[in-house]
């Protein structure tokens, strides 16, 4: 099923939990159902950052 991860409350992320979003995206887009990751933090966004991810590319639509 789709999902809509809400990002907005999000106040640390490791690296491990990183994996996790990530693997998710990747089974979701395997799978051609969206997964969505939508407001986030600006603490989250500047973690992602360090790690070198975009919010922008945990999402996953069918296009």
């Amino acid at each position: 099923m789709p999902i809509n991860v809400d990002g907005s409350q999000v106040e640390r992320l490791g690296g491990l939990c990183l994996q996790v979003l990530l693997a998710a995206r990747a089974s979701w887009a395997a799978d051609r159902q969206t997964f969505l990751f939508g407001d986030p933090s600006q603490e989250l966004q500047t973690v992602l950052g360090a790690f070198g991810v975009a919010a922008p590319s945990l999402i996953y639509r069918e296009e």
